[in-house]
């Protein structure tokens, strides 16, 4: 997870997005830990999603993903992030 990285950033009560992609493995609690880091750091996170994607390292894993029910699935996600 790239906690350090977002450690570094400051909000002011700044909404905030979060998305995770996994390779066909389940993605833990990792929103809710990037979900309690930003909020501490001042964001408030107003929509998350997690998206199958075809696994970086095992690429016969998720092999075709995302496929266009994912896509149209990530592009309803990005949709609903305007409205807030």
């Amino acid at each position: 997870m790239c906690t350090h990285m977002v450690k570094k950033l400051k909000g002011d009560h700044t909404p905030a997005v979060i998305a995770a992609v996994y390779g066909n493995r389940h993605y833990d609690d990792a929103l809710l830990q990037m979900k309690d880091i930003l909020v501490e750091q001042g964001f408030v996170v107003i929509v998350v999603g997690a998206f199958l994607v075809g696994h970086s390292v095992f690429p016969s894993v998720a092999s075709g993903r995302p496929d266009a029910r994912d896509k149209a699935a990530m592009d309803d996600f990005a949709e609903s992030c305007r409205y807030f």
